[in-house]
């Protein structure tokens, strides 16, 4: 989603579209190294400046994945994850992103040994070299409180964080 959105965030802060340093700090990221993306961002620039990120990120999946349905949606996903052999980040994946994909698996009869099998799997509590959820690190394991989520963490460190219509203010 965050390639959707750069372009416009970009262009309206007169800042280079294929280059950033909101990624990867202090040096940067080239954005031409990932041309597909950029390109659709900039395509799709008007739809995310009017209605959001949302709603960019949600025509490109509808235009790219029209014929799927949640059960092939969660079937790819986990079909992706088994075969996957680095680390899963993400940022409160473990409270809810993967009990949400782990009881969709279960409603459409999707098996998945490696990751309900294995001892250092991703699903593991504490195997961050499967899977490093930054919501767990960052509190450590709920040790600390932490309210305002990833928005709040980007704006700390000066970065932008949710921007568009639909955001909660």
């Amino acid at each position: 989603m965050w390639f959707l959105s750069w372009p416009v965030f970009a262009l309206t802060h007169g800042l280079n579209p294929v280059f950033t340093t909101y990624l990867d700090y202090p040096t940067g990221v080239n954005l031409m190294a990932n041309t597909t993306l950029p390109l659709v961002g900039t395509v799709l620039s008007p739809i995310d400046a009017i209605f959001g990120p949302v709603f960019a990120y949600n025509t490109v999946e509808t235009l790219a994945l029209g014929d799927y349905s949640e059960e092939k949606l969660v079937r790819e996903f986990w079909a992706r994850a088994e075969r996957f052999a680095g680390t899963l980040v993400s940022f409160n994946g473990r409270r809810f992103d993967l009990p949400v994909l782990e009881l969709a698996a279960l409603r459409h009869g999707i098996s998945v040994p490696v990751y309900f099998g294995e001892a250092n799997s991703p699903r593991a509590r504490h195997a961050p070299d499967q899977h490093l959820d930054l919501y767990d690190f960052l509190t450590n394991y709920g040790a600390v409180g932490l309210r305002g989520g990833m928005d709040l963490l980007l704006k700390m460190i000066g970065m932008p964080g949710k921007t568009g219509p639909f955001v909660a203010i």
